[in-house]
């Protein structure tokens, strides 16, 4: 969400401080922890950051054409974590006799 927030605020030529990149990072984590499982909750977190910053909400019809796709990296990405701790898992769990 916050590169997407990032992208609204260049299409808008809003400078952002780093004050405001903070709080999008806190902002961003607080509202993900409520909206795990949700579909499309990603539009729906970025509308109300959005409105937080005093971007105007068109921005979402513009990211939700690409949504999907984000969507496609942010599964993949999950994904390939759950493999790594699981191969980290196994290596570190077995026991070896000599």
């Amino acid at each position: 969400m916050g590169v997407l927030l990032v992208l609204a605020a260049n299409i808008t030529d809003l400078s952002l401080s780093p004050l405001d990149f903070l709080s999008i990072a806190v902002i961003g984590a607080l509202l993900s922890i409520g909206t795990t499982g949700v579909l499309a909750a990603g539009l729906m977190t970025l509308s109300a950051v959005l409105s937080m910053f005093g971007l105007p909400l068109e921005i979402v019809t513009l990211i939700a054409g690409v949504d999907a796709l984000i969507g496609i990296a942010g599964t993949a990405s999950n994904v390939l974590g759950d493999i790594v701790g699981a191969a980290v898992a196994d290596k570190s769990g077995r026991i070896r006799v000599a």
